[in-house]
Parts: structure tokens; C-alpha cells; sequence
């Protein structure tokens, strides 16, 4: 519970692969915005970007004051989840979050995001449509891994992988053994906290047309459900059940 943490520290992770032409207004429109939650920080993980956002991130650094801005860097892609992770290990608070850097995501919501967190565990962003450029067999696969993880779930979920979100780092933890380096993190977080008891809430949410391309494809969502059902399968299913004695924690049983 947050209760009277209104004004404790806050982490944003901002995960960057190739953003040259977003990064730095996704940076600054958060200082702006989370500027009475102070103190907090954001920290920008750049996943080996061979575009110009480096040295774009590297001139975005605030050393000192309520709102700064540290630079992690990968001298090589190793995947939207690997950043995300990598910015998870740097952050400095207990209460964390996440946003892309390509400008879908309303950064302008993120102090509502923050203040639902008083009675929850995670709060997420839910998109309320496609992306306007968004291709009509994407949409059909991702609406196929949401129902998918709905079922791994065993609740409705509305957005599974939506990239801005606020958790605790309890929230994480629990589950740091199953998240994958790749853009599957924020899937199988959702549905690991669900299984976990956490309380997860959703506030509707605008998403925008990116800028730049996307760097996912149909097979890497094909791929993430896969891997989906192979990790919560070994750790809800039933022989996970039996080896913790039937104990798992909200195993639905």
C-alpha cells in the first residue's frame, strides 16, 4: 500500500531501442508531468541504438533535483525486456514504472497512474484502440495472445501487454525467475501477478501513432505466446502444484 507515500521516490523506466525521433519529447513530457511527485526519477535504457537516440538520451542526463534523468546503456540489442530489466536493477525506489519512448503512450496520464496506486499492486494502462497505423493481422494477434493469457490468467485481462504501467517492486520480484528478455516481459508480468494474488487495476488510456516503426512482428507474438504457456505452465501448472504441495498462491485449486 502506498497510503500516505504520495510524495515518496518514484522510478520510471524509459526502454529505448531506435527512437531518435521520440526519446527526447517522451523524456521531457514526463519531467513535466511528474513534476509535483517529486522526488522521483527517470531512468533511459538504451538497447543498443544505432540511430542517434544514444547521443540524444546522453545530453538528456539531469544529475541533481527532484525530476533527474540517468542514462544505462547496452553496447548491443538485447531486447525490450533485458532494458526494462536492466532499468529495474538501477532504479533507486520501491515504486516503479515503465513507458515506451515512442510516443503511443500518454505521458500526460502518468500521475493518474501513479495515484491509483494506493489501493493496488500494479496499475496499467489500458489502450483503448489500435494504433491508427496498426495492421489488421497484428490486431488479430495480439487480440489472440490477450484472450490467451485471459485464459493463463483465469480473469479477463484488457490490456496484457500495454508498455506503461506502475507496479511495486514486490511485484517483480516475485516473478523475476519468469521474465524473459524479450517484448513478452510485460505479458507474462500480467498475467504471473494475476496468478500471484496481486491486485492488478486498469485505467483507460489514448494510443497514439508511433513514431518510427514498430519492432515487433506477428512471429514474435506467435513466439511470446508460446513461451507463455511453457513458463506460467511450469510454474502454475499442476507439477509445480504438486512440488510445492499444492500451495502455489492463487492457483485457481
Amino acid at each position: 500500500m502506498v497510503g500516505g507515500e504520495e510524495k515518496s521516490r518514484l522510478s520510471i523506466v524509459v526502454p529505448c531501442f531506435n527512437e531518435v525521433g521520440s526519446i527526447a519529447d517522451t523524456v521531457r513530457r514526463l519531467r513535466s508531468a511528474m513534476e509535483d511527485w517529486e522526488p522521483f526519477e527517470i531512468i533511459v535504457v538504451d538497447d543498443g541504438s544505432n540511430d542517434g537516440s544514444l547521443n540524444i538520451a546522453r545530453t538528456l542526463r539531469v544529475e541533481h533535483g527532484p525530476g533527474r534523468v540517468e542514462l544505462a546503456e547496452h553496447q548491443s540489442n538485447r531486447g525490450y525486456g533485458a532494458a526494462v530489466k536492466t532499468g529495474i536493477r538501477s532504479a533507486s525506489s520501491q515504486l516503479l514504472a515503465i513507458i515506451d519512448a515512442d510516443g503511443t503512450y500518454p505521458v500526460d496520464t502518468m500521475p493518474e497512474l501513479v495515484a491509483r496506486m494506493k489501493d493496488a499492486d500494479m496499475v496499467v494502462g489500458a489502450r483503448q484502440a489500435a494504433a491508427p497505423d496498426e495492421s489488421l493481422s497484428r490486431r488479430a494477434a495480439k487480440l489472440a495472445l490477450r484472450r490467451y493469457a485471459s485464459w493463463f490468467a483465469r480473469t479477463r485481462i484488457p490490456d496484457v501487454n500495454s508498455g506503461m504501467r506502475v507496479f511495486r517492486r514486490e511485484v517483480v520480484e516475485s516473478c523475476a525467475g519468469l521474465l524473459p528478455d524479450g517484448f513478452s516481459l510485460t505479458t507474462t508480468l500480467t498475467v504471473a501477478a494475476f496468478r500471484e494474488g496481486y491486485r492488478v487495476h486498469y485505467v483507460p488510456i489514448e494510443y497514439s501513432r508511433r513514431v518510427g516503426r514498430s519492432k515487433i512482428r506477428r512471429f514474435q507474438i506467435a513466439v511470446g505466446m508460446m513461451r507463455l504457456g511453457l513458463v506460467i505452465g511450469a510454474a502454475y501448472g499442476p507439477l509445480a502444484r504438486r512440488a510445492a504441495g499444492g500451495r502455489v498462491k492463487n492457483s485457481g485449486s
